[in-house]
């Protein structure tokens, strides 16, 4: 009895580990999010400033207009690609954890109710010659 309680514990004990280890990973998985967004936003920035430059002098930069400005319109893009790439698997992590997380605690939840089952039920596994109440 007190084995079956023990592997029981245990057991709660690893699903404890394991929705710990999948918290972990959501926040290895926003952080590797966060940094491609941070990478992607650079080439953006750079041809916004120099596309705002670009403007000023319009008759002397009519090339260079042209030129910040594809560049421009390639990094936003390429940027909105990525934002949107992120925001998938940063909800397909999020969704992966909650399944994680739910199956866990119903799991525990079960294995506390036996164990409860089990302790109310006194000391004696089952199936073992415990006294039992005579029947008159």
């Amino acid at each position: 009895m007190r084995a079956d309680t023990d592997e029981l514990k245990a057991r709660i004990e690893q699903l404890e580990a394991e929705i710990n280890k999948a918290e972990a990973e959501e926040i290895r998985r926003r952080q590797a999010a966060e940094k491609s967004l941070e990478d992607a936003r650079k080439p953006f920035d750079e041809a916004k400033k120099k596309w705002d430059a670009a403007k000023r002098p319009r008759e002397e930069a009519e090339i260079k207009e042209r030129e910040a400005q594809s560049a421009y319109r390639l990094a936003a893009a390429e940027f909105e690609r990525v934002n949107a790439r992120i925001h998938r698997e940063m909800t397909e992590a999020e969704l992966a954890r909650a399944k994680a997380v739910a199956e866990a605690r119903k799991e525990q939840q079960r294995l506390a109710e036996e164990i409860e089952e089990r302790e109310s039920r006194g000391s004696a596994p089952p199936g073992s010659c415990a006294p039992q109440r005579s029947q008159h």
